[in-house]
């Protein structure tokens, strides 16, 4: 009996320690905005316009992403920390309740 109690301590205070470093990356990303922008690196350079270079013409422009779909990408690259550290904390509940269940398992 007294092995199920530890393992349920373990357990919750796993998730416990889950959602504090969660929530310490999302203050450390609230204060430090900076950090997302690494997240555009994934991305890349965005080109509204693309240039193909043909010999007797010169620069012919070719349509690009066009400027409403280059700033829908950049939202969503601020989107993807933003998912993550929900996923994060959820999963740490998850696993803090689990804990608190075993505990109160007889």
């Amino acid at each position: 009996m007294q092995v199920d109690k530890l393992i349920g301590l373990v357990v919750f205070l796993a998730g416990v320690c889950l959602l504090c470093f969660t929530f310490l990356l999302a203050c450390h990303l609230f204060f430090n905005p900076s950090g997302l922008k690494r997240f555009m690196d994934l991305v890349g350079e965005l080109k509204e316009e693309v240039y193909l270079e043909a010999q007797p013409f010169g620069k012919v422009p070719i349509v690009g992403l066009g400027p409403a779909v280059t700033q829908l990408i950049k939202l969503l690259t601020y989107l993807i920390p933003v998912g993550l550290l929900w996923v994060m904390g959820s999963i740490g509940a998850r696993i803090a309740e689990a804990g608190v269940k075993i505990l109160k398992s007889k």
